[in-house]
């Protein structure tokens, strides 16, 4: 099994937790597993774990029938995606990849019919294309597009810039000229 006598005790939280049976029916402090079955037993049950503790744990549980479907259909366009465009070479910045999510981005296709609200969950600064961002902008009070490095063309730092697209609450309207816009 996995050590996990690390975290145990590094991390407040479960020296609170050690009762807890989901905790101690799980854990171990074996340093190496045993076995290579051992080894895969203790990353199923890892990984059980995290999706346990999950922040979404509760909406996937309740997840419908047809919410389920469609969730499936989309890992699969992201894993089937991802190892294709990774082979194309891409990279963490939007203006590497910008040609590849032009040209054959089936999520980029899916996420251009989601409805508004549906794009908060979408990964801004790798999955949709800038334009597509800056027209949602135009239309949602509180979307803000921002960028490290000034984008002036004669200083040729498109290349190099990190450009952010946020969504905040409603009480930032108006302060366009903060210098930190802290998320609800």
């Amino acid at each position: 099994m996995v050590n996990l006598q690390w975290i145990q005790e590094s991390f407040s939280w479960n020296k609170n937790n050690r009762n807890n049976e989901h905790f101690s029916a799980h854990c171990s402090t074996a340093s190496i597993p045993s076995s290579t079955a051992d080894y895969f037993h203790a990353l199923d049950t890892l990984q059980m774990q995290e999706r346990e503790l999950a922040f979404d744990a509760a909406a996937i549980a309740k997840a419908s029938k047809t919410e389920k479907a469609a969730a499936s259909v989309l890992q699969s366009i992201r894993s089937e995606e991802r190892s294709r465009l990774l082979q194309a070479g891409a990279s963490d910045q939007f203006l590497a990849n910008v040609d590849l999510i032009n040209h054959g981005s089936d999520l980029m296709r899916v996420a251009q019919r989601l409805p508004k609200g549906a794009h908060l969950h979408c990964h801004f600064n790798t999955v949709l294309h800038p334009s597509f961002l800056v027209s949602q902008a135009r239309t949602v009070k509180c979307m803000f597009i921002r960028s490290t490095l000034s984008l002036n063309a004669q200083l040729d730092n498109l290349d190099n810039a990190a450009i952010t697209f946020s969504a905040c609450g409603i009480r930032l309207r108006g302060k366009i000229f903060l210098t930190q816009i802290m998320n609800p």
